[in-house]
């Protein structure tokens, strides 16, 4: 008798429990975003983030800095995308 396999768990995000939306990004927005500067898809590029604190200032989870989303481009092509980033 063959177990049944297991399904994938679904990623969730650690500020609200609820899964993680991971988006596809295009290689060239990727590309163009990191060598300008803009890094626009990271905690740390955002207006709401706090350096000194290495925290959100408007309560969500700081998870999503670039030492961890470039891997996660890397690997899978998508990175997760705050809703509310703001960007100076």
């Amino acid at each position: 008798m063959n177990p049944k396999p297991e399904k994938p768990r679904k990623k969730r995000s650690r500020a609200t429990g609820r899964p993680a939306l991971e988006d596809t990004v295009h290689p060239t927005d990727f590309r163009r975003y990191i060598e300008s500067g803009l890094g626009g898809f990271f905690c740390d590029s955002c207006s709401h983030f706090s350096s000194r604190d290495q925290r959100c200032t408007i309560g969500y989870a700081a998870i999503h800095t670039a030492d961890r989303q470039i891997p996660l481009y890397n690997r899978s092509g998508r990175l997760v995308l705050c809703r509310s980033i703001e960007i100076d």
